[in-house]
């Protein structure tokens, strides 16, 4: 349905710090949670007071918000459920996220001019799934993450309903709102917004009787779109979607910031790459998904399920009597940032750097662990670049200007017409 236009930039709030950030990254929507009803039950979440005020903060910046009531329900619930939608929208939310087809019907019938969203919980992932969609009330489908662009093309030239998809952040071992795991090995279900993270549990992949692998098995890296971004706005998306409400502010602004330069061509795909994987990324590397091929073995961080930083060097030697160790550095660091080495699989220790290196130098820290040459760098945190992230979310970036005139004549009251866009207000 977006053939020809520049997609909207939907980001994560997790808590109120990082809607602001979202905001003044450049964002031109966010999507957030109430402290129930929502399937990222564990963030930090919002309550109605702060979803008013983050309506308003949004709303006078030209930014929409869309709130996510996306988990089943039991019947015991719907009451409770329809009423907060009910308040959320008197606040002036804009779209509300659904999982639950029962819901839907119900908002439907009682306040049909309520927009809604189907998340990627229903797994949408046909054209009859669009239409069936589209039938039932939804404006717009949040398509499954495991679809190829060719799909997702499939689907946007229905012109039948709007679409969204995910170009960053965590991806799911099983098809979204299909997984059972952590209801079973977790007590805890995902479809009821208590996810228990199954997926990044260490396995060991028996055969014929006998060990052939283990480690994390089931962990898959997270997906960073950069370098197909411009293919995935082909397809004709409506909006490009980032996960990861569970995340912190800083997480919010730097990536939401890296693909509105992106998408304002204003960036290079090698920096924002470079930059994104430094932010977090799972096992050392990103991966594309789905969108050009279907899972295979590199899109899996059996190595580790944790934030890894990007490759900065390798240790050229150590000396384990006064636990000094000697590293090439590849990349450049600063006071304060932090690298961990990578001893095997299980073994990564870590510290800080107090001062500045260059790329190419060689350089040495005091760290204890079981450390030979060879083993990788990894720089898992830049100071530099969180400073510039913070500095940014420090700055409130998007009002929006408004025109106004000041009448004032001789014995009548003072009045002052307020102007934005067509909404005209006298004071």
């Amino acid at each position: 349905m977006n053939a020809g236009k520049k997609p909207k930039l939907l980001s994560p709030a997790g808590g109120p710090e990082a809607l602001r950030a979202a905001v003044n990254s450049g964002a031109d929507a966010v999507y957030l949670g109430a402290r129930q009803f929502s399937a990222r039950g564990r963030a930090v979440n919002f309550t109605e007071a702060e979803i008013a005020e983050g309506i308003d903060y949004c709303h006078l910046r030209g930014v929409e918000v869309y709130i996510a009531v996306n988990i089943l329900y039991k019947n015991s619930e719907l009451k409770q459920v329809s009423g907060l939608v009910h308040d959320l929208a008197q606040l002036g939310a804009d779209a509300f996220i659904l999982q639950d087809i029962g819901l839907a019907r119900i908002i439907k019938d009682m306040w049909p001019e309520l927009t809604l969203h189907a998340s990627t919980q229903m797994t949408v992932l046909t054209p009859d799934d669009a239409v069936f969609l589209q039938r039932a009330g939804f404006s717009r489908a949040i398509l499954g993450r495991e679809l190829l662009l060719e799909q997702i093309k499939q689907i946007t030239a229905l012109n039948l309903i709007e679409t969204e998809v995910f170009i960053h952040g965590a991806l799911c071992v099983c098809y979204s709102g299909q997984c059972l795991m952590s209801s079973k090995l977790g007590g805890r279900s995902g479809n009821r917004g208590q996810c228990a993270q199954p997926c990044r549990l260490p396995y060991t992949l028996m055969e014929n009787g006998g060990e052939a692998t283990r480690g994390y098995l089931l962990s898959p890296r997270d997906l960073i779109s950069v370098s197909i971004l411009p293919q995935i706005i082909e397809t004709g998306v409506d909006c490009l979607k980032i996960e990861g409400r569970m995340k912190d502010a800083v997480y919010t602004a730097a990536v939401t910031a890296e693909y509105r330069r992106l998408l304002d061509g204003g960036a290079t795909g090698a920096d924002t790459e470079k930059k994104l994987n430094q932010v977090f990324n799972r096992g050392g590397a990103s991966t594309s998904g789905y969108f050009t091929k279907h899972a295979g073995r590199e899109m899996m961080s059996v190595e580790t399920p944790k934030n890894t930083g990007i490759l900065a060097g390798t240790v050229t030697g150590y000396d384990t009597r006064r636990e000094i160790c000697e590293i090439a550095a590849s990349v450049h660091f600063s006071p304060g940032d932090g690298l961990a080495i990578w001893a095997g699989a299980e073994s990564q220790f870590g510290t800080g750097v107090n001062f500045a290196v260059c790329a190419g130098d060689a350089f040495t820290v005091r760290i204890k662990g079981h450390i030979g040459a060879g083993d990788p760098v990894y720089k898992t945190f830049d100071k530099t670049l969180y400073d510039g992230i913070q500095s940014v979310m420090a700055k409130d970036t998007r009002k929006l200007w408004l025109k106004g005139t000041f009448i004032a004549k001789s014995g009548k009251k003072s009045e002052l017409v307020q102007r934005y866009k067509k909404i005209e207000k006298t004071v």
